[in-house]
């Protein structure tokens, strides 16, 4: 994928042996967008096979293109003309022509700029599509179920009532949309989740509405349309709202991490969308994040929060009809972990833990020993002011490694799995100032992963390119009776959480 920064064409990094693990890139080359790019997206905007860039440009009103070729080069920047603030922006092929659209939510003047990709991408003035409030992130997805791209914008409210809503464009045909239509949820809503609630085969939604204390349901009745929201009440300040078969039934049951009553909800699907009374779960202070997935390896999906004031991972297991064990507390080292991660980091088959320490300059890792329990929480430090992390295998080895953006430091601090959990000391390569999100992709088509930041201050992306050779395996660690070898995963996990709030 991408990554965007400031630097100097240079080879860094040896390959030596396992206790000085390293990873080569190529010194980030600097590919400038807009002012303040606060959102960015990649796909094939020209048609010639390989990875272009999009970002929202908050300061100039724009949406730049970065088209790649080969290589992962960009050698030319264009800007488009998009509404008031541009924050979020999306790719998909709107007017059903075979190419990348370009979708993008405007703060300040509470529309959605679209504009269509002429097949060489270049593309047509912006039309504005109205939609009122302080709009968020823009999905794409087949509303109506009729073959093309609807749109559905995430939108907090406005001062005093904050009255959160759900605004939905209906896609008329060749990129041209019907009147919005807003659909009220509850108060400051500040996550999203979409799935088939009511089992019927389309698209619902789920907002966790910070400032009411409940869980919008919105079930599709069909061409775009949505059902009054049916409101339920949960613990304080929900921050974070996932779906998920909890109770093994067959539909999806919700999960939310409440920040302000130290709580995760849990709302059984009794089926058609309808819930059984809301159950409450103590977990730890302040959770910032859920995350789905099986951890005890028993078929069903456990609980993890991260819980930024007890310092401390929570983990919930399921006792298999929807109820759950009380919450096993897991210290992180006395930081302040504000994002956990689901994955197997040593291989073993079952899913560890990772957390992300934004003012510790730091990750967490906890494996987990067996049963859902996990060993003292290692912690590898990265650059200053972690912002971001991502898990992908950037060595070639078999094993997932990390990377994390640190937003005061300037640049992204690589993590090499050197086996067992543990992890070589971090390699730090500049990008550009204030990196915020990370990417993980193959922009150069050589078959590794490769980097890409959007950084905030210097209007700029980094793409780091991977030139590690194929690495010979690394000696293995002693492993504990009926350790599983190999690169394998146990079950799906799925997390969301509050970025950047603290």
């Amino acid at each position: 994928m991408w990554w965007w920064g400031l630097g100097l064409a240079a080879v860094l990094g040896v390959w030596p042996s396992a206790a000085g693990a390293r990873v080569n890139f190529l010194v980030a080359p600097s590919f400038p967008a807009g002012d303040f790019p606060l959102s960015v997206a990649s796909g094939d905007l020209d048609g010639d096979g390989d990875l272009d860039l999009a970002t929202a440009n908050s300061n100039t009103d724009t949406v730049s293109v970065l088209l790649n070729s080969g290589g992962g080069k960009f050698p030319r920047v264009r800007s488009f003309a998009a509404g008031d603030g541009p924050f979020s922006v999306a790719l998909g092929d709107i007017d059903g022509d075979g190419d990348l659209d370009l979708a993008a939510t405007n703060f300040y003047s509470a529309d959605v700029s679209v504009s269509l990709n002429n097949g060489k991408g270049s593309f047509a003035r912006a039309r504005s599509f109205a939609v009122g409030g302080i709009p968020g992130s823009v999905a794409l997805g087949d509303i109506d179920g009729d073959g093309d791209l609807d749109l559905a914008v995430a939108n907090t409210g406005l001062y005093p009532d904050f009255i959160g809503t759900v605004f939905v464009l209906i896609n008329a045909g060749g990129g041209t949309f019907a009147p919005d239509r807003s659909f009220v949820v509850g108060d400051a809503p500040l996550s999203v989740a979409s799935g088939d609630i009511d089992g019927d085969g389309d698209l619902d939604l789920a907002t966790a509405n910070f400032g009411s204390d409940t869980v919008s349901v919105l079930l599709n009745t069909g061409g775009g349309k949505f059902a009054p929201a049916q409101p339920f009440a949960v613990g304080g300040g929900p921050v974070s709202v996932v779906l998920g078969d909890i109770d093994g039934d067959g539909d999806l049951a919700i999960a939310i991490a409440n920040f302000g009553s130290d709580t995760v909800s849990v709302l059984l699907n009794t089926g058609n969308g309808s819930f059984a009374a809301t159950q409450s779960f103590t977990a730890g202070r302040a959770p910032t994040s859920v995350a789905l997935g099986d951890i005890d390896g028993d078929g069903d999906p456990d609980l993890a929060t991260s819980n930024y004031s007890s310092r401390a991972v929570s983990v919930l297991l399921n006792t298999g009809d929807g109820s759950f064990a009380p919450a096993q507390s897991f210290a992180v080292e006395n930081r302040r972990p504000y994002l956990v991660v689901l994955g197997d980091i040593d291989s073993d088959g079952d899913l560890d833990i990772t957390t992300a320490n934004r003012y510790f300059d730091d990750v967490s890792v906890l494996l987990n020993s067996g049963g859902g329990s996990f060993g003292p929480a290692q912690s590898f430090a990265v650059g200053d002011g972690p912002f971001s992390v991502a898990l992908g295998d950037i060595d070639g080895d078999g094993d997932l490694d990390l990377a994390a953006t640190n937003f005061y430091s300037a640049d992204v601090s690589v993590s090499l799995n050197i086996g067992g959990g543990s992890f070589a000391r971090a390699q730090s390569f500049a990008t550009g100032i204030g990196p915020k999100a990370v990417v993980l992709g193959d922009i150069d088509s050589d078959g590794d992963l490769d980097i890409t930041t959007a950084n905030r201050f210097s209007s700029t992306v980094t793409v780091l390119r991977n030139i590690t050779p194929n690495p010979a395996p690394w000696p293995s660690p002693p492993s504990s009776p009926g350790q599983a070898r190999g690169h394998q995963f146990s079950g799906a996990a799925t997390a969301s959480g509050l970025r950047g709030a603290f």
